[in-house]
């Protein structure tokens, strides 16, 4: 897929995608001065950066007042 429909599949300005080609933080494969993306690679990287909750974060104790 081309860097528009990569930067809408992970719903990023394609600004964002371009910089991170830059830095080589997403994979990508370059066919002469194009850059195209793996649909699974994509996925893969979404995998990789997913953030798990965590339960403990919305233990509120309301029981103190100030």
């Amino acid at each position: 897929m081309s860097v528009k429909e990569a930067a809408r599949y992970l719903a990023v300005p394609p600004s964002t995608l371009y910089r991170r080609i830059w830095e080589r933080r997403v994979p990508f494969v370059r066919l002469g001065r194009s850059v195209r993306f793996d649909r699974r690679d994509l996925d893969a990287l979404i995998e990789s950066n997913k953030v798990q909750a965590s339960d403990d974060q919305f233990d509120i104790d309301f029981s103190k007042e100030s």
